[in-house]
């Protein structure tokens, strides 16, 4: 690991760029997000979503700007653990020890940015294991 952390260090700035997207190109979604909650707390930063662009104007006060992406969020896995992980996986399609790395801790994102169809679904079957579940 050291020699390949060397090998990335003389590299050029624009080569890192394209060394890390290449890395990420196949990383499995549950360790995607526990890197963002890494760099969040190395820099003590928040990873923010994007804000709706309204061609240059706000939206009137009166008028309700429809939510279209939405996160699932595990809160507790319940009382059968094993079940919830086996779930997470299979919705975030990432090995098994990825989802037990990820509920280890709660509150523990399972899906972002899905459509709200995704969510209930996803909701539904963490749900059926015991696991309560937000969705935001």
């Amino acid at each position: 690991m050291e020699a390949l952390l060397e090998q990335v260090k003389i590299l050029s700035d624009d080569n890192k760029l394209v060394f890390f997207q290449k890395s990420m190109e196949d990383l499995p979604f549950g360790l995607a997000i526990r890197l963002v909650h890494q760099l969040e707390d190395a820099w003590d930063v928040v990873a923010k979503a994007t804000v709706p662009d309204f061609g240059g104007q706000a939206p009137e006060e009166d008028e309700e700007v429809e939510q279209t992406a939405f996160d699932v969020v595990v809160t507790a896995a319940g009382s059968s653990r094993i079940s919830a992980v086996k779930a997470s996986s299979g919705i975030m399609k990432s090995t098994l020890k990825e989802a037990n790395e990820l509920l280890k801790e709660f509150p523990a994102v399972i899906l972002t940015g899905v459509a709200l169809d995704e969510a209930k679904v996803a909701q539904m079957a963490l749900e059926a294991t015991g696991a309560t579940v937000i969705i935001r």
